[in-house]
């Protein structure tokens, strides 16, 4: 960076130095000194721009590197970080990590090249106004004076910049968050209904991501105003003070052609500090943002498979109102479902929550007013889920990236709660008890059948080769390899199908 700086610092300066040595050469030639003079002060251009194009040729390679380096050695680090495992504390969102690797790690790395510009521009102001206060102190004097006054309202607008792009890189990250909850979790949000409430949801997370970059472009919009319109004033307050300077013969032509060259010139550095003064503003939020990104694993999970209902199948299952049904099929071929209700929901066999509390993904399912504390307590006690109030903000307790933060039994045993807190007509479980041991699959058995009979319309269907399941059920189809079934309780079956017993045993 120091390196780049010195190089940028150099360049500026050439520049800088251009207007007073064409202004020398124009004394020299219109004062009569001889070709000598002239010839050396043309010489001295061509050397100006010689070392100008040589530093910033060596800037763009050493700091345009740094950079580029910098962004690598940040996505790096950040994907360690993300892929490490943590034993506590809340994890980083994969979409979130995902926002954050890419444009925030860009972003970030660009404070190589800023901090090196900045100074550029900086040494390019201070060499213009020492010549130009070698030039003429009283047109230096109004000149630098308008540029402070430029340089402050830049300064004063970037906070408020810095904040709003920091406002639109985090809605734009929880957006994209959000999109990938979504698609995730998409087999819950059918098999509970609420496919338009998500829609909508995500819909207004959308259109706050666009109301912030609105505001941040329009911040920006102002700043790179400001810019445009101080830089322009610079000039013309030039052109004002040196030609009155130079009618009253305070200042020679070459003077006059000095002072309106670096009029002009100092709006490139003052442009300059004011683009990046928006780059550093990015960079800053962006900085903001990667360094709350959390130590997590991004965990995936693979498709839940679904138990098929089909109403116009003849050979379909009827699950009667008021039943507990239980599906084996050791070979992996369920049958057809048929309720006599089309509130069906299906229960995937690989839960999923959603970026929010505990609280929020158990009422996900329930249209209108949210459950009351009777019902939350009722429908966690049936599903043996307890241990939530254990938490460490109980129902208040924030979910992350799929609730992979919960164990596989916790995840299992919540997801069966939220099911049986939608209260639907039909209810679909796909071996619900897999993810647990066999004293909290016994009591989850007991308890989430004893929940479901309460209502004498609901029908339960359980796809399951659990014996604590089976054997609460009112009656039992299994289905052998060949397709046929037999149904009967779970106790008959156990005398009579020596492929039922080795399954269920197994």
């Amino acid at each position: 960076m120091i390196g780049a700086a010195l190089f940028l610092a150099g360049h500026q300066t050439c520049e800088a130095l251009i207007p007073a040595a064409i202004g020398i050469a124009l004394d020299a030639g219109f004062g009569g000194e001889g070709a000598l003079p002239l010839l050396a002060c043309l010489a001295g251009l061509l050397a100006l721009f010689a070392v100008l194009t040589l530093c910033w040729r060596w800037f763009a390679r050493i700091g345009e590197g740094a950079a580029l380096d910098e962004m690598h050695r940040h996505r790096v680090r950040a994907s360690r970080r993300l892929v490490e495992p943590v034993d506590e504390g809340r994890g980083a969102d994969s979409a979130e990590a995902i926002s954050v690797l890419t444009g925030d790690a860009d972003a970030h790395g660009r404070w190589i090249v800023v901090v090196p510009a900045m100074a550029g521009s900086l040494a390019a102001i201070a060499v213009s106004s020492a010549i130009l206060i070698v030039t003429d102190p009283v047109v230096a004097a109004v000149l630098i004076a308008s540029a402070v006054v430029v340089s402050l309202g830049i300064l004063i607008v970037s906070p408020r910049l810095a904040r709003r792009v920091e406002r639109q890189q985090q809605t734009l990250a929880e957006t994209l968050a959000m999109g990938a909850d979504l698609t995730a979790g998409l087999a819950t949000i059918r098999g509970l209904g609420r496919v338009r409430a998500a829609i909508d949801r995500f819909g207004r997370r959308s259109d706050a991501a666009r109301d912030s970059a609105i505001a941040a472009g329009d911040t920006a919009a102002v700043q790179s105003g400001l810019t445009a319109l101080g830089s322009t004033a610079v000039v013309v307050v030039a052109l004002g003070f040196g030609g009155q300077r130079w009618l009253e013969g305070d200042l020679t032509i070459g003077g006059l052609v000095t002072v309106i060259g670096l009029a002009q010139f100092i709006t490139e550095p003052l442009t300059s500090l004011g683009r990046q003064a928006q780059f550093a503003a990015i960079a800053w939020a962006s900085t903001g943002r990667f360094a709350s990104l959390d130590d997590a694993a991004a965990a995936t999970s693979g498709p839940a498979p679904e138990a098929a209902a089909d109403a116009a199948d003849d050979d379909a299952v009827t699950v009667e109102p008021g039943e507990v049904l239980a599906i084996a099929a050791p070979a992996g071929n369920p049958p057809h479902l048929r309720f006599r209700t089309e509130r069906v929901l299906r229960e995937p066999a690989s839960p999923y929550f959603f970026r929010g509390t505990v609280r929020e993904n158990l009422a996900l399912g329930r249209a209108g007013d949210p459950p009351g504390e009777g019902e939350l307590g009722a429908a966690l006690e049936a599903a043996d889920a307890e241990f939530v109030a254990a938490l460490p903000g109980g129902l208040e307790t924030r979910l992350e990236d799929g609730g992979h933060t919960l164990s596989g039994g916790q995840m299992q045993r919540l997801a069966l709660a939220r099911a049986l807190l939608t209260r639907p007509e039909g209810l679909v479980l796909i071996e619900p008890t897999s993810a647990v041991d066999s004293v909290t699959e016994r009591r989850v058995a007991a308890r989430a059948t004893a929940y479901r009979r309460t209502d004498p319309s609901s029908a339960t269907a359980i796809l399951t080769l659990s014996g604590m399941l089976l054997q609460r059920a009112d009656r039992v189809v299994f289905v052998r390899e060949d397709g046929t079934r037999v149904s009967a309780p779970h106790a008959r079956l156990l005398e009579t199908e020596p492929l039922y017993r080795e399954a269920v045993a197994g």
